[in-house]
């Protein structure tokens, strides 16, 4: 699996469509209708989510997170914003990620 730019793909795909070599048309009805096709392809297809696909995972979602557990009364929890992280001891972002946490599936995402 690799990551793309879809819309370069889709311009690129377009724009070839366009510059249609053929001049006998029942080709270039052909060559229009296989290129439509593939248009309507690219946008079928899911999206990956790049900090996964990298292996990372995002605080909010891991079970190194915990939304209870500050080291003293300065630190304040924002629901929406903020979490402790046992693995760095450290406030995070909610929508931080890592390489070093891992996926808790009792979390939501």
């Amino acid at each position: 699996m690799r990551l793309i730019d879809e819309d370069k793909l889709f311009q690129e795909t377009e724009e070839n469509m366009h510059n249609n070599p053929h001049s006998d048309p029942v080709h270039t009805a052909m060559h229009k209708h296989e290129h439509c096709h593939f248009l309507c392809e690219i946008d079928k297809q899911p999206e990956i989510d790049p900090v996964h696909a990298a292996g990372a995972v995002y605080c909010k979602e891991c079970k190194y997170h915990d939304d209870e557990v500050y080291p003293s009364s300065e630190w304040e929890l924002n629901e929406h914003q903020e979490c402790w992280c046992n693995w760095w001891d450290n406030v995070m972002s909610l929508n931080g990620f890592c390489s070093e946490g891992r996926k808790d599936d009792t979390k939501n995402d």
